[in-house]
């Protein structure tokens, strides 16, 4: 079986619907989570979802913290994929993004310079 991790926005979109249903019925696994969670979280591309042949939800992953300090919040695979090793393969992808991130990724702020330094946002003055 073969599947695909959307990871833009725009790709998962119309998933969000189907995986916050999904992640109500399990809300003893995962805790409880505002559908407007998964939206915010897909417009930082934080939230992935696992598809297969026929464009079927068969799972999601939704990842935080910052490059180089990535954190898998959620990660769900239907039942219909056991024995796919779909959880593996949504693990391995997120390996290689935090190997190769993207330009965008998120990364920590920087600190603001000590007062006096002469620095400001990183720039001598």
């Amino acid at each position: 079986m073969e599947y695909a991790i959307l990871k833009s926005y725009e790709a998962v979109k119309p998933y969000i619907p189907q995986v916050t249903a999904t992640a109500d019925k399990h809300k003893n696994m995962f805790g409880f989570l505002a559908d407007s969670a998964y939206e915010q979280m897909a417009i930082k591309d934080q939230f992935w979802v696992a598809v297969n042949e026929s464009r079927e939800l068969k799972g999601y992953l939704m990842l935080g913290g910052t490059m180089p300090t990535l954190k898998v919040f959620q990660i769900y695979a239907c039942k219909t994929s056991k024995g796919h090793l779909l959880g593996p393969k949504m693990l391995s992808e997120l390996k290689k993004f935090a190997r190769h991130p993207p330009a965008h990724a998120p990364t920590p702020c920087p600190r603001p310079a000590p007062s006096g330094s002469g620095l400001v946002r990183g720039v001598a003055g």
